[in-house]
């Protein structure tokens, strides 16, 4: 008996779909994006139980008749490529036949279909990829898909959905993507028979940034475009205060499709080097143009990521055409801290560069006990300033090196935790308005925020108020920080209530706020509050780590310094 066999076809549709569809949001993004490319001009999703009961999207496309219907569940049936040059040319989202018949095999599909509102539509039900039924429907111009009991037949890919809530905010993060690939047309989401969003069509890409992130997020984003050879760039790029302690809002989209695209990132990163303040990192929605034969789309099944042909000219004409646009109006954030007139003082700081020296022993080597580093404060003249990050202080024994960065991290994520921080009430509460994951996360957990100094009250339509703030912050920057702490809270485990669970959300909570206002690398600090900021650190639970597990606090003993010069 030979022991290859050829897999059943039933089989090898589960595991094809498999590679597509891997939760609720994906079958929602394969089923929009059927309706754009259709024609549609408005789509409606609506989903229950954070899709796995039921994902339904509607549209007002073009439609289909009985044989096309019948034809769109079978695999590789597409009407956007009829040879391989094709695929080098695409101009459509979907172009594989793959999306229906791998939702098909992994769920109870009903597609409702119809191409004149005065002639009866088509009606397919399909279960585990078998169709049951074939009927007229009502008359309809569009289609209506509704896909139940999503991975009912795979048990095994069905317990590795997450919480409701969790699945619901990558449906939610999906539309809206596809929503600002495609600001022509009209969005509407409904989750659980609650409208959680509503974007109708609008003119321009600004608008349609305007309704995902509000007015304010856009007053502080920089609008440009270029253009070279066959390569033309629309974007918008957020400045200070809209800066993000984590890489999230970051949005690129080449030929109107939704992407991720590590070369056109680093691009913009590097477009913005040396003016973004360390740790920050912009809002952006970036659209890139260029001739199809270009790019490569069919890289990954779900077409998220892309190749192409000349990567390296690519990453040249976002870099430039960031750095060109933006250098000069992005501005460094300082660092505002109550009680210090002289903290912007220059420091004394090497003429050349620094090199950072590894010895061969293990970076934990390089960590004393505590009762090495010296409890005494230094004095001025045992001070000096080492670049824009390091704070060196000469002890009898070596050399402490300390981060204020993250030194300044761990006092005020302790500050936090231990319920030190100080509310300060606004004279007049601010709305701010979120997008629905945020909105969502945020009013799950008012009882944790308000302990930190966030008082915050909901004012319905994804707006919240906001009464009170940490002492050190101020509320032009309200945007940026319950953006950054709702998508830490996002992302954190949901719908759990342990003690456990709830402190290690105040955790991830401390620690993203204690990042958003912590002493940046072009922050100076005088010497007093070097030696403040040094006198905290020792007194934290753990002085020699940031919240994020990086050192703060590294020493170089006198013996070690003899053995790199081979004196010992």
């Amino acid at each position: 008996m030979p022991s290859i066999q050829i897999l059943p076809e039933h089989l090898r549709n589960v595991i094809a779909a498999g590679e597509v569809i891997e939760r609720p949001a994906s079958v929602v993004k394969e089923l929009i994006e059927n309706a754009i490319d259709a024609g549609s001009r408005n789509i409606t999703v609506e989903i229950l139980y954070g899709g796995k009961k039921l994902i339904k999207v509607s549209d007002d496309g073009c439609g289909m008749d009985r044989d096309d219907a019948l034809l769109s569940i079978e695999r590789y049936a597409t009407s956007k490529i009829s040879k391989i040059e094709d695929l080098f040319k695409l101009k459509t989202l979907g172009f594989r036949g793959e999306a229906l018949a791998s939702i098909a095999a992994v769920s109870r599909l009903t597609i409702e279909t119809g191409i004149d509102t005065s002639l009866p539509g088509t009606l397919i039900e399909i279960a585990g990829g078998e169709i049951e039924s074939i009927r007229d429907a009502p008359p309809l111009k569009g289609t209506i898909v509704t896909v139940r009991d999503l991975f009912f037949n795979t048990p095994a890919r069905r317990k590795f959905l997450r919480a409701n809530s969790t699945e619901l905010n990558h449906v939610i993060e999906t539309v809206i993507s596809e929503a600002l690939a495609d600001f022509k047309l009209g969005f509407k989401l409904f989750a659980d028979n609650t409208e959680l969003l509503f974007l109708p069509s609008v003119y321009e890409p600004r608008e349609r940034i305007t309704q995902v992130f509000g007015m304010e997020s856009i007053e502080h984003m920089d609008e440009f475009e270029h253009e070279f050879d066959d390569m033309t760039i629309h974007a918008f790029i957020s400045r200070p205060p809209e800066l993000r302690a984590k890489k999230t809002n970051q949005y690129i989209f080449v030929n109107q499709r939704p992407v991720r695209d590590p070369v056109i990132t680093k691009a913009v990163y590097d477009g913005l080097s040396g003016i973004l303040p360390e740790g920050k990192h912009p809002l952006f929605v970036i659209y890139l143009k260029i001739n199809p034969s270009k790019v490569d789309f069919n890289v990954h099944p779900t077409k998220r990521e892309i190749r192409f042909s000349d990567s390296s000219s690519v990453y040249e004409f976002v870099r430039n055409a960031v750095e060109n646009a933006c250098v000069k109006k992005l501005k460094v954030i300082q660092f505002e801290a109550s009680g210090s007139s002289d903290r912007f003082h220059e420091p004394i700081s090497a003429s050349g560069p620094i090199y950072a020296y590894n010895t061969t022993d293990s970076a934990h080597g390089l960590f004393e006990r505590a009762s090495c580093y010296e409890t005494s404060l230094p004095s001025e003249r045992d001070i000096i300033f080492l670049g824009e990050i390091f704070i060196i202080m000469f002890q009898k024994d070596g050399l402490l090196i300390m981060d204020k960065h993250a030194a300044h991290e761990r006092v005020l994520y302790e500050r936090y935790l231990k319920g030190e921080v100080i509310p300060k009430r606004l004279l007049f509460p601010k709305q701010v308005r979120l997008q629905p994951a945020l909105y969502r996360s945020i009013l799950d957990n008012k009882e944790i925020l308000n302990e930190m100094g966030l008082e915050i009250e909901d004012f319905g339509s994804g707006t919240v108020i906001v009464r009170t703030l940490p002492e050190f912050y101020d509320e032009n920057s309200l945007q940026s920080i319950l953006d950054d702490i709702g998508s830490v809270l996002k992302t954190s485990a949901e719908g759990m209530d342990s003690e456990e669970e709830i402190f290690d959300k105040k955790k991830a909570l401390a620690a993203s706020l204690a990042c958003h206002k912590s002493i940046r690398g072009r922050d100076f600090l005088n010497i007093e509050e070097v030696k403040t900021l040094y006198s905290e650190l020792l007194k934290a639970s753990d002085p020699y780590h940031c919240p994020h597990g990086r050192p703060t606090l590294i020493k170089i003993t006198l013996n070690e310094l003899l053995k790199m010069f081979g004196r010992l």
